[in-house]
């Protein structure tokens, strides 16, 4: 399968169609190309054969359109409907060309017999509609007379009789000879319908497949000529779930496009404004430039005065202090180291007598700022040759 073949098969832009006859069957993908019908894939065989097809090509779950050419029918004027005597109109069913000029007839059990032989095979039914107006329309676009074309299978023949491109009679024989049919036919024609002149043209079965597909997409299936059997609500349901899909596919690469044109326009607009200002864009840049330089600078002057307030600060308080512990020392006593861990100062020194001591720690004491004043260690000893006291003194600062 081509490509382009898988991306209108992902789209569900395709439909099924199941041609029966009266000795034949086959089965057809129709792609939908531009609002016509293509045919993709097609195989002719027994009925179990081509739901085979089907189902080895990915439609199992796919509905068909069954152009039935195996319900015997009757070509029926505008007001006409089928009658036998004994049997109720209801008996019978009436199914209106699409442009209302004739009407064909066939037994409603006939029809369900058609419908039901294919079901029990595994199909589902989108539209059930009788082949002959398809074969009849298709001939028809040829004829520009009176002409009797005759379709044969293998031991039947289909007559359709097309005057002035409208189907008037249809026939279908069994048995016998084509030729011999054929001419029988011709007479019967010539002798009921008064018509002197009356071309026969055998023909191949014809493919309706196409036909049958683009009636479906232009009148979906509530409003398509056809036979009133049941419809499988699966398949349409899925048809309609393609549809929306295909809706909602277009749109999203609606919006995506005029995105991307969006984008481009803006694009666009920015390099057209970025050429035709190149100059203030330079002097822009520079600006910006020395903006963030003198940023820079101010932050690096807001540090150096954080630091400098910091250090002034750290000064003032150790000065304080000591001067506060200059005050505090007594005549006779000396400080030999003073130093300071984290609020606890550490002083120590030398003293003529353990009095001097006590009124140093006293003083500090009262000091403010001072508190927990405390004796750690007192030693006598001599300092050139005199009688002295060595001291260490701890007290904490509040500041």
């Amino acid at each position: 399968m081509s490509f382009g073949s898988e991306i209108t098969v992902f789209l569900g832009r395709y439909v099924w169609c199941l041609e029966l006859g009266y000795d034949f069957a086959r089965i057809s993908r129709v792609f939908r190309k531009r609002g016509r019908g293509l045919v993709d894939i097609s195989f002719e065989g027994p009925l179990e054969e081509c739901r085979q097809f089907q189902l080895k090509n990915g439609g199992a779950s796919d509905g068909i359109i069954l152009v039935d050419g195996l319900t015997n029918i009757k070509v029926l004027g505008e007001a006409d409907s089928v009658t036998i005597p004994g049997y109720k109109e209801s008996f019978f069913e009436n199914v209106d060309s699409i442009d209302g000029i004739s009407k064909i007839g066939a037994s409603r059990d006939s029809v369900e017999n058609a419908a039901d032989k294919v079901c029990k095979i595994g199909f589902s039914i989108l539209k059930h509609v009788p082949a002959a107006f398809y074969v009849a329309d298709s001939v028809q676009k040829d004829n520009q007379g009176s002409t009797l074309f005759c379709f044969a299978e293998s031991d039947c023949a289909d007559f359709y009789f097309v005057q002035d491109r409208s189907l008037v009679a249809y026939y279908r024989l069994t048995g016998g000879e084509i030729e011999k049919k054929a001419q029988e036919v011709a007479g019967y024609i010539r002798e009921n319908f008064l018509v002197k002149e009356l071309s026969v043209d055998v023909r191949d079965r014809a493919c309706v497949a196409c036909a049958a597909a683009e009636d479906l997409w232009l009148f979906h299936t509530d409003k398509m000529s056809g036979f009133t059997s049941p419809t499988s609500g699966d398949a349409l349901a899925q048809i309609k779930q393609s549809a929306l899909f295909r809706r909602s596919l277009k749109a999203c690469a609606v919006i995506l496009v005029m995105s991307l044109l969006m984008v481009a326009f803006f694009r666009c607009g920015v390099v057209y404004y970025g050429r035709s200002n190149e100059g203030k864009i330079l002097e822009y840049a520079e600006m910006l430039e020395k903006r963030k330089q003198l940023a820079e600078l101010e932050a690096k002057l807001e540090k150096d005065r954080a630091e400098t307030e910091v250090f002034l600060a750290h000064r003032s308080r150790y000065a304080t202090s000591m001067k506060d512990v200059v005050a505090a020392v007594p005549a006779d006593l000396w400080i030999t180291k003073w130093s300071m861990h984290e609020h606890t100062h550490i002083i120590q020194g030398l003293a003529s007598t353990s009095g001097d001591v006590s009124l140093m720690l006293q003083t500090l004491e009262r000091t403010p700022g001072f508190f927990n004043a405390r004796l750690r260690s007192t030693e006598k000893t001599t300092y050139r040759r005199n009688p002295v006291v060595k001291f260490e003194i701890l007290v904490e600062d509040n500041r």
